[in-house]
């Protein structure tokens, strides 16, 4: 371990990027640990950042820490866990990270984290807790703004947890968990077993738990999960979206941060009034007008 090191006076608040380069890379070096299941030693981290030279505090290091897992969960990706994200960094962090990031170790841990579950914290959620308030989930900065849009567009986040179908089947299951102790809370006891996962049976229904409110009224409910931030873009089917304008009490649940903080944004029908829809795949075919054979 290294001996304890003096703390420096900062004098510029601005990092440069070779401050920026250092305290990105010790973090994925970190989340790698982490992944490997290995122990990670934070303190010895900031400890040794500042022995090679890195004239911050520890309170300024753990911060950047915090800005870099805000960084990852705006793009969809899980970060370390002990470091909330912090959203107000620059765009010299946010292009620190894109360089950075790709590598295929980086990736091909994160992938591996996202469907063995090692960066879970398992940690006990109330139920009248993990529901939030649509909230900012974007940095302050119009210029880091703009580019974390940049980003999401060339990383399309939406793909990977579609894929990652692992992520989805969890989500649905914890918000199975989430509504049977709901139930308990509304003092329904009767209602417990009445909760059901739908997709299980039935993949084509538009939802995916069946639930009830505080008085019994049924509720149909898709899930959307995600490693990263609430504002993770996400696939709408045409047939969910057509569910939900034709059915009464569905809703949309929003998991996110799932691997870190678990937590959910209800959206509830018109859904046109909380989120922006964009036609991702045409259903295409040839007119017959067309003069192709066969059409």
């Amino acid at each position: 371990m290294p001996e304890p090191a003096k703390q420096p006076i900062e004098r510029n608040p601005s990092w440069t990027d070779t401050e920026n380069e250092a305290i990105v890379a010790d973090y994925l070096d970190m989340f790698r640990e982490h992944v490997e299941g290995q122990r990670v030693r934070k303190k010895e981290h900031r400890l040794t950042l500042i022995e090679n030279g890195l004239k911050r505090s520890e309170a300024s290091i753990e911060f950047k820490h915090r800005n870099i897992s805000a960084v990852l969960a705006g793009m969809g990706y899980p970060y370390l866990p002990g470091y909330r994200p912090a959203w107000n960094y620059q765009r010299p962090l946010l292009d620190m990270v894109e360089i950075l990031k790709p590598s295929e170790s980086f990736l091909a841990g994160a992938e591996a984290a996202l469907r063995q579950g090692l960066i879970l914290e398992n940690e006990e959620i109330d139920p009248t807790d993990v529901f939030v308030k649509e909230p900012t989930t974007e940095p302050k900065q119009k210029e880091a703004r703009e580019g974390l849009r940049r980003m999401l567009r060339k990383i399309d986040p939406a793909t990977r947890d579609m894929r990652l179908r692992e992520i989805g089947a969890a989500g649905e299951a914890f918000v199975l968990d989430v509504e049977r102790a709901r139930m308990v809370d509304f003092k329904r006891p009767d209602l417990v077993a009445e909760v059901k996962q739908v997709s299980l049976s039935d993949d084509g229904a538009g939802y995916d738990i069946r639930s009830f409110d505080h008085n019994g009224e049924e509720r149909f409910i898709e899930v959307k999960t995600t490693p990263g931030a609430v504002a993770t873009p996400f696939f709408l089917t045409a047939n969910e979206l057509d569910v939900s304008r034709s059915t009464k009490g569905w809703t949309l649940y929003r998991v996110h941060q799932f691997q870190n903080h678990r937590r959910i944004l209800e959206l509830t029908p018109p859904l046109e009034d909380r989120v922006t829809l964009a036609a991702a795949v045409w259903n295409a075919r040839l007119r017959p007008e067309s003069g192709v054979k066969g059409v």
